[in-house]
């Protein structure tokens, strides 16, 4: 697998960003990971696109290489970055594909910039919490977001990462689990490693999938797609149908597999995408 082009910039809000790009012919593409993630969660997929699309994927605000500075963390905060991140790089109009928190900035982005979101993808679907607000959802949102607060983000070796990683992590593969370990830590002096995402942060961030979402659905009027994994629990099919309709163009696609799509089946996402952009394109 070809290895992305890594780049820093700094954005105009002065947020030094790292970013990766995959170059291709085809429409952009900019790839969002989740609370906790990394840019380069999306190698394998962009391996299987081969081309066929000018991939990027952010390092976002609080994770990885990208600089953690004070802030709300809001999925609007994020979409200001997103904002300017094609901006600055004079990409015109792109078709975002975000999976949890990037899922969340993927909306509000093509609600507040109408004219850079060509199409949005919703990998693994929307948090259903961030439309539909019962008191146990609620209860859930909270209690991840304190055992995100809680949990360890120094080990004393890698050995020592593998194996919280296989606690921690217990549905990854084991491929999946080296990926983290190689492009998600940091080695410290002394022979240890860290975590390059700050926990306080997305412990932040996860506060927010308790917010309604539900005003910027309204207000996107490119076309969305719901990738959902057939196995899923995270989205129902059910729910599925009944937040699709929030969108005036939405909709519902399975693949294989549960929720993390981008690094259970890339395969079956990247042919996802690419059967949604050539329809919304071309719509």
């Amino acid at each position: 697998m070809a290895e992305p082009l890594s780049r820093d910039i700094t954005l105009s809000n002065g947020l030094g960003m790292r970013y990766y790009e995959w170059p291709g012919d085809g429409p952009v593409l900019v790839c969002l990971h989740p609370s906790s993630g990394y840019g380069r969660m999306w190698d394998a997929m962009a391996g299987v696109l081969d081309g066929r699309l000018r991939v990027f994927a952010l390092d976002q605000r609080g994770h990885g290489d990208t600089d953690r500075p004070d802030g709300s963390y809001t999925a609007e905060e994020y979409a200001v970055d997103l904002h300017l991140f094609l901006e600055q790089l004079g990409l015109g109009r792109a078709i975002v594909a975000g999976h949890s928190l990037g899922g969340r900035v993927a909306q509000v982005f093509a609600a507040t910039h109408p004219d850079q979101a060509a199409a949005i993808v919703l990998v693994g679907g929307p948090h259903y919490s961030n439309f539909f607000q019962e008191r146990d959802r609620v209860a859930a949102v909270l209690d991840g977001a304190q055992a995100m607060r809680a949990s360890r983000t120094e080990f004393p070796s890698p050995e020592a990462a593998a194996e919280y990683l296989r606690s921690f992590r217990a549905t990854d593969s084991e491929e999946s689990r080296r990926h983290r370990l190689r492009h998600n830590m940091r080695p410290l002096p002394g022979g240890g490693v860290a975590f390059k995402y700050d926990n306080i942060r997305v412990a932040q961030g996860l506060t927010h999938l308790a917010e309604d979402l539900s005003p910027y659905a309204a207000r996107v009027t490119c076309p969305v797609a719901i990738v959902r994994g057939a196995a899923s629990t995270h989205l129902t099919r059910e729910e599925a149908e009944r937040v699709a309709p929030l969108w005036r163009d939405s909709r519902i696609i399975e693949v294989d597999g549960d929720y993390g799509l981008q690094m259970e089946n890339p395969g079956g996402l990247a042919r996802a995408v690419l059967e949604f952009v050539g329809a919304a394109v071309t719509a």
